[in-house]
C-alpha cells in the first residue's frame, strides 16, 4: 500500500539547501530569543505551549524547502500556516489580535487553494505529482495558470505587494521573537516557491518575469513609504520585510530570461566547403604524401 497521496519524497538540492540553512540558521536564534522573551509571561499564560508552536513552526518550513512531491510539500506547507496562525493569536484575549489573525488564517488558505489547483493542473499534465515528473513535463500554451496560479499561491506568502496585506497585522500582533521569524524565513518561502517552479519548468515565459519584477520593485518603493509613517516598532519591520523582497523578486524575475540569453542555433548554412567537397574538387589535395625514398 502506497502513502496516503501518492509519493512522499525529501530531498536536499542546491536550491534546498540554501533556504535550509536560512530556516535553522534564524530558527536557532530566534527559539533561543523567544525563550528569554516569554519567560516573564509564564504566570498569565501556557508559555510552553508557545515554545512547541515555535520548533513546529520551524519544522514545518524546513519540510517545505526539503519536499521532494506535491503531497508532502502541501502538508507541510499547511502546517507552517496553521502554526503561524496559533503563534500570531498568542495574545488572543485583544480583539486587534485576533482579528489580524483572522485576516492571515483567510489569506494564508486561499494562497493554498491556489497552490492545490497549481499542483492539480500541473500534476494531471505531467502525469505524476513527484518534482521529478512535473520537471519533466512540457506546460501545454506556455503553461499561463500554472504560472499564474503560483505567482498568486506563493506571492501571497511572499508578501508581495497587493499581496501583503495579511502581513502588518499579523506581524504586530505576534511575539516579538516570532514576527522576526515570520520577517526572516517565513516570507522567503514564497519566494522558494517561485524559484522552485522556475527550476521546475525550466525557462518561463517574459511575461511572468516582468510581473515578477514589477511586483518586487512596486513592494519596495511603496514598502519604504509606508515604513516611513510607522511608530510601532514590529509595524515598521513589517514594512521593511516588504521593501526588503526586492532583491529576491528581482533575482527571481530575471532568472525567466536565462533561456532568451542562450544564443539561438544559425539558420545560415555554412560557406565553408566541406573537406569531402573539397577532395572531389582538388583530387591532388587529399592525395597521400610521397613515401621517402
Amino acid at each position: 500500500m502506497g502513502a496516503p497521496g501518492g509519493t512522499w519524497a525529501f530531498g536536499i538540492d542546491s536550491l534546498s539547501a540554501v533556504f535550509l540553512v536560512i530556516v535553522l540558521g534564524v530558527g536557532l536564534a530566534n527559539v533561543l530569543y523567544g525563550i528569554a522573551y516569554l519567560a516573564p509571561e509564564r504566570a498569565h499564560r501556557p508559555v510552553g505551549s508557545a515554545q512547541f508552536l515555535t520548533g513546529l513552526f520551524l519544522a514545518a518550513m524546513a519540510l517545505v524547502v526539503t519536499a521532494q512531491a506535491t503531497m508532502p510539500f502541501l502538508v507541510a506547507w499547511e502546517l507552517m500556516a496553521l502554526t503561524a496562525y496559533l503563534l500570531v493569536v498568542f495574545e488572543d484575549e485583544q480583539t486587534e489580535v485576533r482579528r489580524a489573525g483572522l485576516v492571515y488564517l483567510a489569506a494564508t488558505h486561499v494562497g493554498t487553494l491556489a497552490l492545490v489547483a497549481m499542483f492539480a493542473l500541473w500534476g494531471t499534465w505531467a502525469g505524476g505529482f513527484t518534482f521529478g515528473a512535473l520537471g519533466r513535463a512540457s506546460l501545454p500554451a506556455g503553461g499561463a495558470a500554472v504560472l499564474s496560479l503560483a505567482l498568486v499561491g506563493f506571492g501571497l506568502k511572499a508578501g508581495l505587494v497587493p499581496l501583503h496585506f495579511w502581513l502588518p497585522g499579523a506581524h504586530a500582533s505576534a511575539p516579538s521573537h516570532v514576527s522576526g521569524l515570520m520577517s526572516g524565513v517565513m516570507i522567503k518561502t514564497g519566494i522558494y516557491g517561485l524559484l522552485r517552479v522556475i527550476s521546475l519548468v525550466g525557462g518561463v515565459p517574459a511575461w511572468w518575469g516582468w510581473a515578477v519584477l514589477a511586483l518586487g520593485i512596486l513592494s519596495g518603493v511603496l514598502g519604504v513609504l509606508w515604513a516611513l509613517a510607522q511608530h510601532d516598532l514590529k509595524r515598521l519591520l513589517a514594512y521593511h520585510s516588504i521593501e526588503n523582497i526586492v532583491p529576491w523578486a528581482s533575482h527571481t524575475g530575471s532568472r525567466s530570461w536565462r533561456f532568451l540569453a542562450s544564443p539561438a542555433p544559425s539558420s545560415t548554412p555554412s560557406t565553408m566547403p566541406s573537406s569531402r567537397a573539397s577532395c572531389s574538387s582538388v583530387p591532388a589535395r587529399c592525395s597521400a604524401p610521397p613515401e621517402p625514398a
